[in-house]
C-alpha cells in the first residue's frame, strides 16, 4: 500500500531545507543521553568544534519521532566539496545530500563558526558558535524584517521577524552510534518567529522551536535535537571520515533485492523498495534511480525513506498507471563512508490497474509510534469501490474488533473510532471483503496496521506549527 508515509519524507525534506543554513551538519535532528561535565570551566575556547577540510565526509541518521506519520528514519551525508572566496575570505563549500541537496558556505576560526548562503553569501549569514563561549550566556541574532505571509487575510503581506537566541548549555560526554565523545559542547538555539499584522499593527508569535547541537572537538556536530509542538527530530553522527585519514571501508554497497521483483505483476498501491548489504545514503539512491514506462517516459519518484537499519530504501511514486515499468539504476549510490556502487542492470515489472488497491492511508501502514491523529482514519482507493461490501470493514484493537463508524465519500474511506485511540496499542483496519465496482477483490486488504505511542492526542487538520519559510535571504542583524 503506498501511503502518506512518503509525505513524512517530504516533511523531513522541508524541515531539513529550512534548517540547512541554520544547522548545516545535521539538517534537523538529534537526541539521546549525555553526562554533564560539572567540573568544566564557565568560559569555553574553540577546540576545533567544526573542523573543515576539503574531502571531509560525515554521515548521519535522522529519526523523526511520533506525530501523525509515526516514526521514520533517513540516512544522509554531509561532504566538504571545495572552497569559495567571499569578501576576500576563504569559505568551505559544504554539500548536504538529503531531500533537497544543497550547498552552504562555512568558516570556522578561533572566535567564530559561521554559515552563509551559497546563492547570496554577502546578504545571508548566521553565526553558529562564538568564542570564547560562556555557559548560560546567549548571543542573539535577528533577521532583517521580510514580508511573505498574509496571516490576517487583509490582502497585504504582514511583516515577519525571526530571532535566534543561541545559548551554550554545558560540556558533556556523549555516546552516539559513531562512538563516545568527551567534552562535547552543547548549544541550544531558540527560534522565535513574530508577525506584525498589517490590519491592526498588533504583534503575535507565529512559531517557536528549539534546536540543540552537540559539537565534539575535532569532529563537528555529533548530535542534534529539534523540538517543537510537532514533535522531536533526532540526528546522530554515524561515521566521520576526515579527508586526511585513510578510508576505513573501501567496499562499495551491493544491491541485494528490488521489490516489486523483476517479471512480476503488482497493484497500484505498491512502492519501490531497494535492499542493500549495508546502510546507504537514501538520497543517493533517489538520485541514481529512475523509472520509465513502456514509452520511455519518466515516472516521478517524489518521496524517499529508509528503514531503521538504513539498508532498505523506499521510493514513492506519484502514481502507477497500469503498464510495464523499468527501473534504471545509474552509478552513484553511496554507503556511509562514500564508497560508490556502479550501474545495475535494468529491472522490469508490471502494474495491473484493473485490480483495486488502497492508497494514501493515514496513519500510514506499518507506522510505529503514532502520537497524534485528526480523529479519523482515512484511505483512498485506486478504483471505484462497491459500497455494499463496506460492511466487512473492521477496526481491530490488537486482535479484538472495536466499534467504529465507516463512511465512503468522494472516493475516500473514513473510519471513525467510537472512542479515542489508546496509547501503546496496535490497530488494524481490516479491509478484507472489499471489492471494486466490477467485483474484483481489493489487492491489499490487510496491510493497514499501525502502533500508537505512549501518548496519543487528537489534533485537527492544520493544527501543527508552521515551518519556517526559506525566505529571500533577508540577512542577519547580530545583537
Amino acid at each position: 500500500m503506498v501511503s502518506k508515509k512518503s509525505a513524512a519524507a517530504l516533511r523531513a525534506g522541508v524541515r531539513a531545507g529550512a534548517f540547512a543554513l541554520l544547522a548545516v551538519a545535521a539538517g534537523c535532528g538529534g537526541g539521546g543521553g549525555s553526562e554533564a561535565d560539572t567540573a568544566s570551566p564557565q568560559t569555553i575556547e574553540n577546540a576545533d568544534y567544526y573542523p573543515l577540510q576539503v574531502g571531509d565526509r560525515r554521515s548521519y541518521r535522522t529519526s523523526y519521532a511520533g506525530g501523525d506519520f509515526g516514526d521514520s528514519t533517513v540516512y544522509f551525508a554531509e561532504i566538504v566539496t571545495g572552497t569559495r572566496d567571499v569578501d576576500g575570505a576563504t569559505h568551505f563549500v559544504v554539500h548536504t545530500e538529503d531531500f533537497f541537496p544543497r550547498n552552504a558556505l562555512m568558516t570556522a576560526g578561533a572566535t567564530l563558526v559561521q554559515v552563509r548562503s551559497s546563492t547570496n553569501p554577502t546578504a545571508w549569514h548566521r553565526d553558529l558558535l562564538r568564542f570564547p563561549a560562556t555557559l548560560g550566556v546567549p548571543f542573539i541574532q535577528e533577521e532583517e524584517p521580510y514580508s511573505v505571509l498574509d496571516r490576517d487575510g487583509d490582502g497585504t503581506y504582514d511583516t515577519s521577524i525571526t530571532r535566534y537566541v543561541t545559548t551554550p548549555i554545558d560540556l558533556s560526554t556523549l555516546q552516539t552510534p559513531a562512538g563516545r565523545f568527551e567534552r562535547t559542547l552543547h548549544v541550544r538555539t531558540d527560534t522565535i518567529m513574530t508577525i506584525l499584522r498589517s490590519s491592526d499593527g498588533a504583534t503575535q508569535t507565529e512559531a517557536t522551536w528549539s534546536v540543540d547541537h552537540w559539537y565534539a572537538p575535532g569532529v563537528g556536530v555529533v548530535r542534534t535535537l529539534r523540538t517543537s509542538d510537532d514533535g522531536q527530530t533526532t540526528t546522530e553522527l554515524l561515521t566521520s571520515q576526515p579527508a586526511a585519514q585513510p578510508r576505513r571501508d573501501a567496499a562499495a554497497p551491493t544491491l541485494l533485492a528490488i521489490t516489486p521483483a523483476a517479471g512480476t505483476t503488482t497493484h497500484r498501491g505498491t512502492s519501490l523498495q531497494l535492499t542493500f548489504d549495508e546502510p546507504v545514503s537514501a538520497y543517493s539512491v533517489r538520485g541514481a534511480v529512475t523509472v520509465t514506462d513502456s514509452r520511455g517516459e519518466r515516472n516521478d519518484l517524489f518521496g524517499v525513506s529508509s528503514d531503521k537499519t538504513g539498508r532498505r530504501v523506499v521510493l514513492y511514486p506519484m502514481a502507477w498507471p497500469g503498464g510495464t515499468y523499468t527501473v534504471h539504476i545509474a552509478p552513484g549510490i553511496t554507503d556511509l563512508t562514500g564508497n560508490t556502487m556502479g550501474a545495475h542492470p535494468d529491472h522490469t515489472f508490471v502494474v495491473d490497474d484493473t485490480v483495486p488497491a488502497a492508497i494514501h492511508a493515514m496513519p500510514p501502514p506499518q507506522a510505529e509510534n503514532v502520537t497524534q491523529y485528526n480523529g479519523v482514519l482515512t484511505t483512498e482507493f485506486s478504483l471505484r469501490m462497491d459500497p455494499a461490501t463496506f460492511n466487512a470493514i473492521t477496526l481491530r484493537e490488537g486482535s479484538v474488533a472495536t466499534p467504529a463508524t465507516v463512511k465512503l465519500e468522494y472516493g475516500k474511506l473514513t473510519v471513525t473510532p467510537a472512542t479515542p485511540l489508546k496509547p501503546r496499542t496496535r490497530y488494524t483496519v481490516d479491509l478484507t471483503g472489499l471489492k471494486g465496482e466490477d467485483g474484483v477483490p481489493l489487492a491489499n486488504p490487510v496491510d493497514w496496521t499501525f502502533v500508537t505511542g505512549t501518548t496519543v492526542i487528537v489534533k485537527p487538520p492544520g493544527g501543527t506549527s508552521p515551518e519556517p519559510l526559506a525566505n529571500s535571504d533577508p540577512g542577519i542583524r547580530p545583537k
